[in-house]
């Protein structure tokens, strides 16, 4: 397991505290002090020993002793997720995983169920994803069998009930009514839509027709049609030793043979779209911006070079080319960050940020030219490249630095079909990348004249906004 000194942290937080504080990057290279922080070697992450075990039945167990405290974390995985659902049946996979947990489970009325948790201080929470979904198990070592009892009673033999049911159908619908009050959340969909198509299962949204279609015989059909061992998989740390573990969760699995039929992943996606810029009105004093086209799949040859280029780009309002310009030269956002996603299908590159309403266009205009400068002209240093190595290295040794998240990422690697031990081969791949490599591949991936730009704020306030050409003002919700 990584360790990671206490020396090393302030360290970096003291370089964060400068770069908040205005510091820019040159200033803070010519101080001797930071200079000798910022030539630190950073940690290296390797990975221990996991257990893993197959059971007959299909499940996948994945498993990390952690004794540093006497607790079971324990997120167990499914096959269900909005790419699953059909156009008709939008939301019923993230309906269904509120309503599974919340609705009560063979002996337990829901709010029996709920009380004998919290009695434990034990949780179970749902969460719903985009194509593998959870439910995560955490409570103290020596309420694990209890805990347990209740969560495989879920698994096992859920009971949806219908009060509980009607509950979650009104916290969807009363979200759906109020998507559109925040700039940034339409920002985010209708981007999407521009996109992928407002049909497209990768950014489509649920709709009061379908939310009011869920009932408790489609939950029901969809536990069925889910749900099962061989489609299963979970991800565990506690004090406990793993065949112990193993041990203690297996009968629970005795006899549960039932299988399903993987589910079909949506059609592949065409890389294809058109320049546009499009703008919907809010008023306001500030408009959200996102600018950007598609990006890659999980697999692509280029991608350590281009998650480098896009680090460089905007991976961090500080220290990347349009925070150094937009923030702290100019002061035309408080922040701003790139994406270039890399996905089963073609993922989005998006450039997002927001600016008072009359800086709209000047943002705009600042964004498209430092993308330009970086593909036409190929202007990056060694010094941005080496600099970006290091905050992806840091912020990897931050995120794997417990059991429970180096088990979990784990078993989501393996999930989606990366090699074994892939955070070493990623900060080693990563490594290697040379400045050439960077550019070489800029042209290929980035098309700062053929960018989809959205636009969202107060049309009365924006200079300039009618002059922009081919500007298309759309409504909100196009069902």
């Amino acid at each position: 397991m990584t360790k990671i000194n206490i020396k090393f942290i302030c360290l970096n937080m003291a370089l964060v505290f400068l770069f908040v504080a205005g510091y820019n990057q040159s200033s803070l290279a010519a101080d001797p002090i930071i200079k000798k922080l910022t030539q630190k070697k950073l940690p290296t992450i390797e990975e221990p020993s996991i257990n893993i075990k197959t059971l007959p039945n299909g499940l996948k167990i994945y498993y990390l002793k952690d004794e540093e405290l006497p607790v079971l974390q324990m997120k167990t995985y499914f096959e269900t997720g909005g790419l699953y659902d059909k156009i008709d049946d939008r939301g019923i996979s993230s309906f269904f995983m509120s309503a599974w947990r919340s609705g009560g489970a063979a002996d337990l009325t829901p709010d029996k169920m709920d009380e004998e948790l919290e009695f434990m201080a034990s949780k179970i929470v749902p969460s719903a994803g985009a194509d593998l979904s959870s439910m995560l198990v955490i409570c103290l070592q020596k309420v694990m069998p209890q805990t347990l009892d209740i969560f495989f009673k879920i698994l096992k033999d859920p009971k949806f009930d219908s009060n509980r049911i009607e509950v979650i159908r009104k916290k969807i619908l009363d979200g759906i009514r109020s998507r559109n009050e925040e700039p940034m959340s339409i920002l985010n969909r209708e981007f999407m839509q521009s996109l992928y198509g407002h049909k497209s299962v990768y950014a489509w949204t649920s709709t009061p027709e379908t939310i009011n279609k869920i009932t408790v015989a489609s939950l029901q059909k969809h536990y069925k049609k889910v749900i099962a061992p061989n489609h299963m998989l979970i991800a565990a740390s506690s004090p406990l030793e793993f065949n112990e573990f193993v041990a203690m969760i297996e009968p629970y699995f005795k006899g549960w043979d039932h299988r399903v039929k993987k589910a079909d992943y949506p059609k592949p996606i065409k890389k294809e779209w058109e320049k546009s810029i499009e703008f919907i009105h809010k008023t306001g004093n500030q408009s959200s911006i996102a600018m950007g086209h598609f990006g890659a799949k999980r697999f692509n040859k280029d991608k350590y070079k281009l998650i480098l280029a896009d680090e460089i780009l905007g991976g961090s309002t500080f220290g990347s080319k349009l925070g150094d310009r937009l923030r702290t030269d100019l002061g035309l956002v408080y922040s701003i960050r790139s994406s270039f996603g890399f996905g089963r299908e073609f993922a989005p590159f998006r450039v997002m940020t927001q600016t008072k309403s009359e800086s709209t266009i000047e943002a705009i205009n600042e964004i498209k030219s430092i993308l330009k400068d970086m593909v036409d002209n190929q202007n990056i240093t060694q010094k941005a490249l080496d600099y970006a190595k290091e905050r992806i290295v840091n912020r990897l040794v931050f995120e794997y630095d417990v059991p429970f998240n180096i088990v979990g990422s784990r078993l989501t690697y393996d999930y989606r079909g990366y090699p074994a031990g892939y955070l070493k081969i990623y900060q080693s791949e990563i490594n290697k990348v040379t400045l050439q490599d960077v550019k070489d591949v800029l042209k290929e991936y980035f098309f700062p004249d053929k960018l989809k730009i959205f636009i969202v704020g107060d049309k009365t306030k924006i200079v300039g906004l009618n002059e922009l050409a081919g500007l298309v003002e759309v409504p909100l919700d196009k069902e």
